[in-house]
């Protein structure tokens, strides 16, 4: 099946190559956005790095603390991408033959290794989300991620131009967004 992840590569950076996080969403390389939940003030600088990349790639995206913060109540900060839903009709869901879908990617840290977790949001025809949180470890080390998303024979995913399949690698989170892992639509 296809990539449906635009500038996976990261080599597309038309909104500059270095964009600071804060407390609304923004986007920063091209397609993907630094998101800030409940007001947090997401203080990073997303940049396009040209050096110490996975190999075969020339970039990466860089995400450097700009000043500690500490995550409280339904605070969250988190780099995503939202897919259009007429871009993802081809996993079927809502129908007897959905399809799974894996998400790829490269991920280390320099200082702040262990658990994180991405959630992929899908919505319905009337808007409705629903989501699934998939766990991953990081090291100092570039590593690959292959995660799986389950089919969903029940709901189909809205066919329109919106943002309708979504995945949101979660960064900081206060206590009252941490949510575990899922192995089910919810």
């Amino acid at each position: 099946s296809r990539n449906m992840i635009i500038n996976g590569a990261m080599q597309i950076a038309q909104r500059g190559t270095s964009i600071a996080g804060g407390t609304s969403n923004i986007y920063s390389l091209d397609r993907f956005a630094l998101g800030s939940g409940s007001s947090f003030d997401f203080d990073v600088t997303a940049t396009q790095n040209t050096t110490s990349n996975p190999d075969g790639f020339g970039y990466s995206l860089k995400l450097a603390v700009d000043s500690t913060q500490t995550p409280t109540g339904s605070h969250n900060g988190d780099v995503y991408q939202g897919i259009e839903g007429y871009n993802v009709q081809s996993l079927m869901h809502g129908t007897a033959a959905a399809k799974t879908f894996t998400l790829s990617f490269y991920v280390k840290a320099v200082n702040k290794t262990g658990s994180y977790s991405v959630c992929c949001v899908k919505k319905d025809a009337s808007g409705t989300a629903f989501n699934q949180v998939k766990e991953f470890s990081v090291t100092t080390a570039w590593v690959r991620q292959e995660i799986t998303f389950e089919a969903d024979t029940t709901n189909a995913i809205r066919n329109s131009n919106a943002g309708d399949l979504a995945f949101y690698f979660n960064l900081a989170a206060g206590v009252d967004d941490i949510t575990a892992p899922t192995t089910a639509w919810a």
